[in-house]
């Protein structure tokens, strides 16, 4: 009996230390050196972990490459094949050109690797890094969390980069917060307010992008206001100086604001925008010849048939999310446009936040003035694709679009000139009666100002016929005074629609603090 015990003894005591190594919490491991730091994604710039398919890349873009392999079906870009691409766009990134880039950037199958970084690798890392940090750039990202894109898609390259030619970095030192992005609609219609995808996903991806669509006083409050800057813009006329001279030096300063708008009609002279009119309308006559007329249900109708089958019936859910895809880059642009206004930044950060909501119908109706042709009833969208009338906005009735398109006929009369069209956009920003404020009569010297620097600009320009061209155009800001407060009636009615608040709930956010 106590030999069997005596055996018994240890497997017991064996089964005992199992069991306790089991409920034993593992220990945390800590490295002994600290790991590796790398540079940004060459994709979307983004922090890189590792190389993936031949390329240093963040996580996501190693996923979608890797789903990219495994697709039968390829991809295709609706915008011409030169989409920028980067972290800042959230979801919004086109495929077709993201996949592109990772091909241009080296990413392949064959790129696929396994086992430690050679020394020769990591010395490149290293150096890469120390002249990130050097430079401040590595800091500033991991502050502000994103990357300036370059028109063309791709990120500005350090010039004195140490890396070698097929690891060169792509990112650009005066980088934005993708929170400080407030956001606008793009156009004069709701068209331009969605992006790219199937209708059914449009809803789960609608709270992804509401932080973009949100111009708050926290967005405003997080732009650091550079003093220095600030004195450089806000021209007060010294002893020296004549009122011309300061007015020609705020039109400098505004032409800067200016150049960051780039609505597409811009890029065309008056030829090439006649034979996209023409174009896009040929296109519009045959489609009807084909398939007859194309107006749109009745809300309720189309709402009722989504909400039970979601089926798009008239293609109405597929306008709202090709504008959304434009979303990042307008807003971008439209608050870059406020950095040339002379003291816009002193301004508090509510009462920027406010002008820039209140005046967005009037400031897009006279920046794509040439935009809309009212002969044959046409517009291009801001990225350039054209459109008739029937086919841009289910939502908006044919009078009030055609106020629209005699209003841009009425402007385009006026043959501004880029000095005078930047002027006049920077005047339709800055009226203290549109809304409430805390320093209207600090807006007030602003528009002021502006106004002055238009006036001498027409007596420089126009001579003694000057005087009448300024009335001119203010006769038009009291046109679109009248067709703004239509338009906000209309967006009014559109934020009680259902299946708009449901799928697009940053329109509420846009125009409405309540």
């Amino acid at each position: 009996m106590d030999v069997v015990n005596a055996e018994k003894a240890p497997m017991e005591n064996k089964s005992r230390e199992k069991v306790n190594r089991r409920n034993r919490k593992r220990e945390k491991y800590v490295p002994s050196s600290e790991p590796l730091e790398l540079p940004f994604c060459r994709i979307c710039g983004k922090r890189a972990s590792g190389i993936h398919f031949g390329v240093y890349s963040c996580e996501a873009c190693k996923a979608f490459f890797r789903r990219c392999l495994q697709r039968t079906s390829p991809y295709k870009c609706d915008k011409g094949g030169n989409c920028i691409i980067d972290e800042q766009q959230k979801g919004l990134n086109c495929s077709a050109c993201r996949l592109k880039k990772c091909q241009e950037l080296g990413m392949s199958k064959e790129g696929i690797r396994q086992g430690r970084y050679t020394v020769a690798e990591r010395t490149n890392v290293i150096m890469e890094v120390k002249k990130l940090h050097k430079n401040g750039i590595l800091q500033q990202n991991q502050c502000q969390n994103s990357v300036t894109p370059e028109p063309n898609g791709r990120l500005s390259v350090l010039s004195d980069s140490l890396s070698p030619p097929d690891s060169s970095m792509n990112f650009s030192p005066d980088v934005y917060r993708k929170d400080e992005v407030p956001s606008c609609s793009s156009s004069l219609s709701c068209s331009n307010s969605l992006t790219s995808g199937s209708p059914g996903s449009i809803i789960d991806s609608t709270n992804n992008h509401a932080c973009i669509l949100d111009i708050s006083e926290e967005i405003l409050t997080k732009q650091a206001v550079n003093q220095s800057t600030i004195s450089k813009t806000s021209l007060r006329a010294t002893d020296s100086q004549s009122n011309q001279s300061e007015a020609h030096a705020l039109r400098e300063n505004l032409m800067k604001g200016y150049r960051a708008l780039k609505p597409f009609e811009r890029s065309l002279n008056d030829q090439e925008l006649e034979k996209l009119f023409e174009d896009g309308y040929k296109k519009y006559v045959e489609k009807t010849k084909l398939f007859g007329n194309l107006e749109f249900l009745p809300a309720d109708e189309y709402n009722e048939i989504y909400e039970k089958t979601q089926v798009d019936v008239d293609g109405r859910m597929k306008l709202l999310q090709d504008g959304r895809r434009d979303m990042v880059q307008i807003v971008k642009e439209y608050v870059q446009f406020t950095h040339g206004i002379p003291n816009f930044k002193t301004l508090s950060p509510k009462d920027q936040s406010t002008l820039l909501k209140a005046s967005r119908f009037e400031f897009f109706a006279i920046l794509q003035y040439r935009a809309l042709d009212s002969e044959r009833e046409m517009m291009i969208s801001y990225t350039g694709q054209s459109f008739h009338r029937s086919e841009i906005c289910p939502y908006t009735p044919v009078e009030v679009f055609r106020g629209w398109f005699e209003f841009a006929r009425r402007v385009k009369e006026c043959d501004f000139s880029q000095e005078e069209h930047a002027l006049v956009l920077a005047i339709s920003l800055t009226f203290r009666d549109r809304c409430s404020l805390e320093e209207p009569d600090k807006v007030e010297e602003i528009q002021t100002k502006l106004i002055e620097s238009l006036e001498n600009l027409l007596k420089e320009t126009h001579g003694q016929t000057g005087g009448r061209r300024l009335a001119k155009i203010m006769d038009l800001f009291v046109r679109l005074r009248a067709l703004g407060e239509e338009y906000y009636q209309l967006y009014k009615t559109l934020c009680k629609d259902k299946l708009l608040t449901k799928v697009i709930p940053e329109m509420l956010q846009f125009l409405f603090d309540e």
